[in-house]
């Protein structure tokens, strides 16, 4: 009797834990994968920023080596004027958009909801670091 005992709890408990090992792994894989996704975005994410970062910069020097030196050479008092600042700061904003392409906007506006001002906000960063004598410099000329 033990034995038929034994085999009807079998019966009945086997596919009960089936069905609850089946439904806990199911939730352990849909965990994994939702951290995976998330942890990929976020890398993604953290790229396009750095990206954004070293494009600003770049475009902030490659403007003033070609633009602003030019404005500036060709402007009696060597200063530019607001409608220049004006036209080169959407210069900038336009080239580090280019640069970023499409794919790299779209990726930035998913966290950022004025990517413009945002980059605008680096834009003015770079320019006011460009202007900052590197201290090497300082130390030269103090020699």
């Amino acid at each position: 009797m033990s034995n038929e005992v034994l085999t009807i709890i079998i019966q009945v408990l086997v596919p009960v834990l089936a069905t609850a090992l089946g439904t806990v792994l199911i939730a352990l894989a849909n965990n994994a994968s939702s951290y995976l996704k998330q942890r990929t975005n976020s890398n993604i994410l953290k790229r396009y920023i750095s990206l954004l970062d070293s494009v600003v910069v770049d475009v902030v020097r490659g403007l003033n080596q070609s633009t602003v030196e030019a404005i500036k050479a060709a402007a009696e008092d060597g200063k530019l004027t607001k409608e220049e600042i004006t036209m080169i700061s959407a210069q900038a904003l336009e080239s580090v958009k280019n640069i970023l392409g499409v794919r790299g906007i779209e990726v930035l506006r998913l966290v950022f909801e004025d990517l413009d001002a945002l980059i605008a906000t680096k834009i003015e960063r770079a320019v006011g670091e460009a202007k900052i004598p590197e201290i090497s410099e300082v130390s030269v000329c103090n020699q």
